[in-house]
C-alpha cells in the first residue's frame, strides 16, 4: 500500500476551500497530538498522520502512514462529506469521489492523470474500493 493519501476538494475546476475547523472537527475524537500542520490521530492499528493547514481554509490534505482500518476509512468518508472531495494515491488503480456530481467538478488534467474515479455512496463502499485500489 501507499504510504500517503491524498484528499483535494475542488469546484468548477478550481479549488474548493474548506474551513480546516470542520475537518479538525472530524479528527478531534481520535487527535493525539497537534504539531504545526499536522495532525496525528491514534487508532487501535496505530498512529496516522494528517497534514493539513490548519490556519483558516484548506483545499486538500495528506494522509501519511496510512494503516488498514475501518475507523481510518470512516474518518476519510467522512472528511470527503465537507467538500467536493477525490481521494487518490499515487500507486492506485483509481481515485474515489462520493458523488457523480463531484467528477464534474474535477479538473480534466486530473482525470486524465488519475484515470476516471470509482463512487463510493456508503462507508461500506468506500472501504470496498479501498481495498480494490491495490489489488
Amino acid at each position: 500500500m501507499s504510504t500517503e493519501w491524498y484528499l483535494q476538494a475542488h469546484s468548477n475546476g478550481s479549488e474548493q476551500f474548506i474551513s480546516s475547523k470542520r475537518i479538525q472537527s472530524v479528527l478531534s475524537p481520535y487527535k493525539k497530538q497537534i504539531e504545526e500542520a499536522c495532525i496525528v490521530v491514534a487508532l487501535p492499528e496505530g498512529d496516522v498522520d494528517f497534514y493539513v493547514d490548519l490556519s483558516g481554509e484548506m483545499s486538500g490534505l495528506m494522509i501519511s502512514r496510512p494503516v488498514e482500518s475501518s475507523t481510518l476509512d470512516k474518518i476519510i468518508y467522512e472528511i470527503m462529506q465537507c467538500g467536493r472531495f477525490i481521494f487518490f494515491a499515487p500507486d492506485a488503480k483509481f481515485p474515489i469521489v462520493l458523488c457523480a456530481e463531484v467528477i464534474d467538478h474535477l479538473p480534466e488534467e486530473m482525470l486524465e492523470s488519475l484515470g476516471k474515479p470509482q463512487i463510493a455512496d456508503s462507508p461500506e463502499t468506500f472501504s470496498c474500493l479501498l481495498q480494490e485500489m491495490y489489488e
